[in-house]
């Protein structure tokens, strides 16, 4: 038995959700963990407690969200509009109360904050990341990268942005401290979302025509192979340890888990139709998957 739980959440939107995990942040005495769920078209953010496993809040105001992201501390969270929006809305996470509405891009895809809190990365799908100070709540800088923006995510230690570029079929690699973009390299069709390892040596990315997770040397700059999944790889997330890494399939059912140390997929599981975003719980415990329709039991 995997010492893993996968908690699907089928909640009508899934083709436009995004997650995020923000915690341990304490509220009334106690510490809590949530996730923050984009609904897209319904315009909100729903939050989930995720000791409790029921919604307690939603977040309105935000158009169309595709994009969530939490600060480090958890006090903060930054929503992205896909469509019909050009601003990124900024929420306390106690009060749900709206902080700012910053302007950055329509296409506005997904974004991350960095390790240390001083930066919201914004993928836009023109072709570029925004650089938003949290500090000051404005962008402070755009950096361009390659067609079809669409995944942002960084190492642990904020060395580095990641960014997919899914037209271009590439991984931007940007340096944090000089906000400057390093190289550019070539994966597979039409890369989706990131993941990247506890040391931050190796990146993961999910070729959703491809049908495979390219592996990336980051210290290398290039991709060093390739491990087949599953039709349309969409979302990937790996436990905080490093020892298993997760990977939608998008177009099937299933969700594949792979043993990263092998570079092998190890077990594919029914989980339901149309997985897309995934994240691990900080515990490491616990699975979030959104699916568009229950096909299988995990």
């Amino acid at each position: 038995m995997p010492n893993w739980l996968i908690i699907l959440l089928g909640l009508g939107l899934a083709a436009a959700l995004a997650l995020a995990v923000a915690g341990p942040l304490m509220e009334k005495g106690m510490v809590v963990e949530r996730a923050y769920i984009a609904m897209g078209p319904a315009n909100k953010i729903i939050v989930v407690d995720l000791e409790a496993d029921r919604v307690v809040k939603e977040l309105e105001g935000v158009e169309n969200p595709h994009g969530v992201a939490a600060t480090p501390d958890g006090k903060l969270i930054f929503a992205a509009s896909r469509s019909g929006g050009d601003r990124v809305i900024v929420f306390n996470a106690r009060t749900g109360r709206q902080m700012a509405k910053i302007p950055v891009a329509e296409g506005m895809h997904h974004l991350i904050a960095d390790p240390q809190g001083r930066y919201v990365f914004v993928a836009v799908s023109s072709g570029q990341l925004a650089v938003i100070d949290v500090a000051q709540m404005e962008v402070v800088k755009q950096i361009p990268t390659e067609a079809g923006a669409n995944y942002v995510e960084t190492d642990h230690e904020g060395r580095y942005a990641f960014v997919t570029n899914s037209m271009a079929g590439t991984l931007s690699v940007i340096e944090i401290q000089s906000l400057e973009v390093i190289v550019a390299i070539k994966l597979g069709d039409k890369p989706a979302h990131i993941a990247v390892s506890p040391d931050g040596r190796t990146v993961y990315v999910p070729n959703s025509g491809s049908n495979n997770v390219s592996v990336v040397d980051v210290e290398a700059h290039s991709a060093v192979g390739t491990i087949p999944v599953g039709e349309g790889p969409h979302g990937i997330a790996l436990t905080p340890d490093g020892g298993r890494l997760f990977v939608s399939n998008r177009a099937g059912t299933t969700l594949s888990v792979i043993d990263p140390a092998r570079s092998r997929t190890v077990q594919t599981v029914m989980i339901g139709v149309g997985p897309g975003h995934l994240t691990v719980t900080p515990d490491g415990e616990r699975l979030l998957v959104n699916i568009r329709g229950t096909g299988g039991r995990p």
